[in-house]
């Protein structure tokens, strides 16, 4: 019914564009059966609806335009089918070949099979354009999911610049690919999972207005603030401001006071404390306390906090125990003095 509507529709404004030309030949000849034209005899110029050949089941109806040295076609009919211009034969409902132009809305709506709109050329839409809905706010409006055609599916966007990929290429993982080298974000960036990770063996890196800031090493985990290669589990390029910084000792120096008084140490039965005479010999020979690390020790390695404080106080308390010891004596020669008198 519809194509018949069509047929008619078309006939019509043929036969005004007839009309209009003032052609002054209508020509159906006996030996070309099916086929029918207006032209003008001076020019030989004008239409033609002939008769088309057999494609699959149905014929073809053609309507062509005569330029005089022959003819093209303008559109055509077959079967359900709609042909405009010369495109290689299809089963699609409207075929058309070249540009074309559509003024208002245009509405594709269909269910069955797939393809309800093909176009192999280019294609130019001055206004919205809506998918899944019937009124787009936007340049493209998309109701429904969008599938690319790279690897599962994902979706890559162009511009002059680059490009930017994004869609699940494997089972795992979902994808955010660029071929620059940054991503800018201008809002703040909030992860659900709290996991910030890097996804190759490359290190973990924190910059601003890009300086370095922090790297975390991805072959031992050593984390370093102002360097890029952290020697320790957290170096640090400059000065660290704390309230409290808590050490753990393997062994607690209490060990001096526990050898001193009872006679042995379950702490550290290896302690021995030395006399001020040792330490005397000892310091003239290496200008630094017996197990102490030297200045060039320090200077290569650093000072170890914990190692330190460990050191420090064991000085502490072996230094709290020759002091008791001389005040023994002081308290001891006070008495001696004050009986001779």
């Amino acid at each position: 019914m519809k194509k018949n509507i069509f047929l008619l529709t078309f006939i019509v404004a043929l036969a005004f564009n007839v009309k209009a030309q003032s052609f002054d030949h209508l020509f159906n000849p006996a030996q070309s059966s099916g086929q029918i034209s207006f032209y003008n005899s001076g020019t030989n110029f004008g239409y033609r609806i002939s008769e088309g050949a057999l494609q699959g089941n149905a014929q073809l109806l053609n309507f062509q335009f005569l330029n005089g040295l022959g003819s093209s076609n303008i559109m055509s009919f077959h079967g359900n089918s709609v042909i405009i211009g010369n495109p290689s034969y299809t089963s699609d409902k409207l075929m058309v070949e070249g540009s074309s132009r559509f003024f208002g809305n245009m509405l594709i709506d269909g269910s069955l099979g797939v393809g309800n709109l093909n176009v192999s050329g280019d294609a130019i839409f001055n206004q919205k354009v809506g998918i899944g809905t019937s009124n787009p706010i936007e340049k493209l409006h998309i109701n429904g999911a969008i599938r690319g055609n790279g690897v599962g599916g994902s979706l890559e966007i162009k511009s002059d610049f680059g490009s930017l990929t994004v869609g699940a290429q494997n089972s795992v993982y979902a994808h955010l690919i660029t071929d620059r080298s940054q991503f800018y974000f201008n809002k703040p960036l909030f992860i659900a999972s709290g996991i910030v990770a890097s996804y190759t063996s490359s290190d973990l890196k924190l910059q601003t207005n890009s300086t370095l800031r922090m790297t975390i090493k991805n072959s031992n985990g050593n984390v370093g603030i102002g360097t890029a290669n952290p020697d320790q589990k957290l170096t640090v390029k400059g000065n660290i401001h704390s309230e409290e910084v808590i050490v753990d000792l393997s062994v607690p120096p209490d060990y001096v006071f526990e050898k001193y008084f009872t006679g042995e140490s379950t702490l550290n039965p290896n302690y021995k404390m030395l006399g001020l005479e040792e330490i005397e010999a000892f310091t003239k020979v290496n200008h630094h306390l017996p197990n102490v690390p030297s200045a060039t020790e320090i200077q290569k390695d650093g000072l170890k906090l914990s190692e330190m404080t460990g050191i420090l106080l064991q000085k502490i308390e072996e230094l709290t125990l020759y002091t008791i010891e001389q005040e023994k004596r002081i308290k001891a020669l006070e008495s001696k003095l004050e009986s001779k008198k």
